[in-house]
């Protein structure tokens, strides 16, 4: 009998686990689109596809993306997809632009690739083709005069950028009753202004001084009319500031160690190689905000971050010669949807072998469009022998490199690359080649040597240009033929 009543309840337990099946909870996912899902673009161009990421079941996390073939194998030589990454943070589907960028050696021809899409175990595909067309020559005055076009298309869009932020900010800035360490607050800001590049990578130039004093600007001040008072102490840098006494207050602030975002990062005392009794301090990270109106909507928010190369003369303290240096940020019009600067990305490495700088830059975006944008990379490869107090930079001997930099606006596009491939010093000459200048449409080839060897001020007798119907000429004489340039009247 209990043999019977023990099969009995397993066979119901049977049943009732057969009608009602354990509900396992749905696996993290998602889809990809492109469109459009063919290219077509010419040797030495580049081309966008708009992807689209829609996560499935609460999948969220950063995302990997690469080009292949179709079948798996490695993309061309010379087709590069960017960006290489985004991140899912929502439920809603992303949309990311892709560039395409094809390298004017690569072959004319239809490739058939793909964008795949990694996170985890997860990996979708979506197919490209791309065909890629033969480039079409230029002549020099359509070279010329895109070039002036888009010359002066630059500097419009620079005048209204100036424009749009003198609106926003106090003209001067009086600080006499400010105590900010061993300056007041303009002359900090004046010298933090007036850091400039040959500062940055170590060059003496002749009677340059310290550009900062031992601290970094702190304390909260306060601006009306750009008249300013110091009001209390801080370990940050708290500006309130309006132009009358009705207007209502507006904000920024430089946190030097980034605490309000986080984990604080400690500054460091840094020093020039050839200045051992004078230290700066300087942030490792920092993050930087304006509030217009104060009503805690940021329009304007940068993070900056730093790794500075250790001395070898001074305990402890630091070369101002950054190992590595990251900038990026916005700043939107508090008044309107326009986004007046998006710097994505401003990259500085520098490493025994190679000195890199990368950028990407939009100014005045509305929406998708920008009226200006630059996005590149320039590397310089060489060897180091420790300078000064261990500098990098000083002993820095460069032997090739290479340059790629794309620049547009609203109705102009230029393409720059080119490979160095030898730097000759004292007269310096650099050898170049694989030159491509490609403005709208159509390219220009270059190679040979750049430097000014007949001494008139005007570079590149010995490099040439290639423009449609075989025409060739060198840069010194495009320059002066063309463009204007004025030789100086040297011997």
């Amino acid at each position: 009998m209990k043999r019977v009543f023990r099969s009995l309840v397993l066979g119901f337990l049977s049943l009732a686990l057969t009608a009602c099946p354990q509900q396992l909870p749905p696996v993290p996912d998602f889809t990809l689109s492109l469109n459009p899902t063919s290219l077509t673009v010419q040797q030495g161009g580049s081309g966008t596809t708009q992807l689209t990421l829609s996560p499935q079941n609460g999948f969220t996390g950063q995302v990997t993306l690469t080009l292949e073939r179709q079948d798996g194998s490695p993309a061309p030589q010379g087709i590069t997809l960017s960006p290489t990454s985004l991140n899912v943070t929502g439920t809603n589907p992303v949309t990311q632009i892709l560039t395409l960028q094809v390298a004017s050696s690569v072959a004319t021809g239809t490739y058939n690739l793909r964008v795949k899409a990694t996170a985890g175990s997860l990996t979708k595909t979506a197919n490209l083709n791309v065909t890629v067309e033969a480039s079409l020559q230029a002549s020099p005055g359509e070279t010329s005069g895109a070039l002036q076009t888009l010359a002066g298309e630059i500097q419009q869009v620079i005048r209204e950028l100036e424009n749009a932020i003198k609106s926003l900010f106090p003209q001067q800035l009086s600080g006499q009753n400010l105590a900010l360490g061993q300056t007041g607050l303009s002359d900090t800001l004046g010298s933090l202004a007036e850091l400039r590049l040959e500062s940055i990578f170590s060059v003496k130039p002749q009677g340059l001084y310290p550009l900062a004093t031992s601290s970094l600007p702190r304390g909260k001040i306060e601006c009306i009319g750009g008249n300013c008072n110091q009001v209390d102490f801080s370990n940050d840098l708290e500006l309130r500031f309006k132009q009358q006494a009705t207007d209502p207050w507006n904000k920024a602030l430089a946190d030097w160690d980034a605490s309000t975002r986080g984990t604080p990062s400690h500054t460091v005392e840094t020093h020039q190689p050839w200045d051992t009794q004078n230290t700066q301090e300087m942030p490792t990270k920092a993050f930087f905000a304006v509030d217009f109106g104060e009503n805690g909507s940021n329009e304007g928010e940068a993070t900056f971050t730093a790794s500075w190369r250790p001395s070898t003369c001074l305990s402890g303290k630091y070369l101002l010669e950054p190992q590595s240096l990251n900038l990026k940020g916005f700043l939107d019009h508090p008044t309107t949807n326009q986004r007046l600067v998006d710097l994505a990305n401003l990259n500085l490495t520098t490493s025994p072998s190679r000195l890199e700088l990368a950028w990407n830059l939009s100014l005045l975006v509305q929406g998708n469009d920008s009226a200006l944008h630059t996005q590149g990379q320039v590397g310089v490869n060489g060897s180091a022998t420790p300078g000064t107090c261990g500098s990098l930079l000083e002993n820095f001997n460069a032997s090739s490199g290479d340059v790629s930099i794309d620049l547009s606006t609203s109705t102009q596009s230029l393409h720059l690359e080119f490979q160095v491939t030898q730097v000759e010093e004292n007269p310096t000459r650099i050898h170049i080649q694989n030159g491509l200048l490609r403005v709208d449409s159509k390219v220009v080839t270059f190679e040979g040597i750049l430097d000014d060897e007949n001494n008139n001020c005007v570079p590149g007798e010995n490099l040439t240009l290639h423009f449609a119907a075989g025409q060739t000429m060198s840069l010194e004489d495009f320059l002066i033929q063309d463009m204007g340039a004025q030789p100086c009247n040297q011997p």
